[in-house]
């Protein structure tokens, strides 16, 4: 068994959405709490490389980038990087390879797919269809694998609560850009991101434009937030011709933290920035699709500062990978929720959170 030392250099790889990456948070977390003394490089997509620099710099984590993605080219690279483990939160055939081509001495990850078995030689199997624990849960099972392996012992470490460190040029521009829509300094106002990449059954633009209809009424500023994906932009147009709402110019992830960090509350699906504001402390009301693998259980924000509070249909979705469609009894259910309970959480957290 190897064990951990000064000279333990690891590498965490999670290179797929912003959801996927924060969720990974926690596991970063849980590594650096068990040894302290280890050199950490987190590789992630670039583009979220400026939001979660300052939680990896505070631990002493390097976020790193490689420019060739080919496994000769990357295995390569690896090597003059002097890994002496790996850690696979997510299954990539060709990082797995790069690993072992590199002859990466500890290679950890997810057994799911037959390259897995030959290209590991420490995982676990998980079955995260099942959406038996949070994404997050099921990432630090992995990082806890790596540490078992390194000899570092087997009991949890207990994970703290991530709060992302407020940027504050970032936080400047966000200020500015709530005043071109008249927010000032101090106003009360919820943000709503309606858009997602189309991983989850998400509301209908017209259940959407109904909820905003509802919060203006009851005299609260509600803003859209719009992402850089063609979904985001239609769903966003869509409610904009069925409701009289402001929508958040097109901004970066930084930039987008800060307003997220000034709102009272951040509302919308099972999408990235809703993990986002749970990260920079602020309140999350997420809606959940029911089908198994979509569910709250697994890809609720998990391991921030800001509250959360879910909804979701209160069906037993025959579901279990993607929606049956018009061919269910419940069909779609999504649409098919009250908001009742939603703004009047909204309007009872709005008087006494203090913020």
């Amino acid at each position: 068994m190897v064990q951990m030392s000064t000279k333990t250099k690891i590498l965490v790889v999670r290179t797929d959405y912003l959801g996927d990456v924060l969720l990974s948070l926690p596991a970063l977390s849980l590594l650096r709490q068990t040894d302290p003394e280890a050199e950490i490089d987190f590789f992630c997509r670039e583009e979220f490389v400026d939001l979660i620099s300052p939680f990896a710099s505070e631990r002493k984590i390097r976020t790193v980038q490689f420019c060739d993605n080919r496994v000769a080219p990357l295995a390569k690279t690896l090597v003059g990087q002097g890994y002496s483990a790996a850690l696979l939160l997510k299954a990539s055939a060709r990082m797995a390879l790069a690993c072992w081509r590199a002859s990466i001495r500890v290679r950890v990850g997810l057994y799911s797919k037959p390259w897995s078995f030959l290209t590991l030689n420490k995982g676990i199997r998980q079955h995260r269809w099942k959406a038996e624990k949070n994404e997050a849960c099921y990432n630090i099972e992995l990082a806890q694998c790596l540490l078992d392996r390194l000899g570092a012992g087997s009991s949890l470490v207990p994970v703290e609560k991530i709060r992302l460190k407020q940027n504050l040029k970032a936080s400047e521009q966000a200020t500015a850009v709530l005043a071109q829509l008249d927010i000032g300094k101090g106003s009360d106002f919820y943000v709503c991101h309606p858009g997602m990449r189309g991983s989850a059954i998400n509301l209908s633009a017209e259940s959407y434009a109904r909820l905003m209809n509802r919060l203006t009424a009851e005299g609260l500023t509600v803003l859209l937030s719009i992402g850089p994906s063609d979904c985001d932009k239609k769903i966003v147009e869509s409610i904009q011709a069925r409701c009289s709402v402001k929508v958040l110019p097109m901004v970066g992830l930084p930039v987008l933290a800060e307003i997220f960090r000034l709102s009272r509350a951040v509302i919308g699906p099972s999408t990235g920035p809703l993990h986002l504001a749970h990260y920079v402390g602020t309140r999350a009301f997420g809606f959940y699709s029911p089908v198994t693998t979509q569910r709250a259980e697994r890809w609720a924000p998990w391991g921030g500062a800001g509250e959360v509070e879910i909804f979701s249909p209160e069906y037993s979705c025959p579901a279990v990978r993607g929606c049956f469609g018009q061919r269910c009894t419940y069909f779609s259910c999504m649409d098919h929720m009250s908001f009742d309970n939603l703004v009047s959480r909204i309007k009872y957290r709005g008087a006494t959170s203090g913020l």
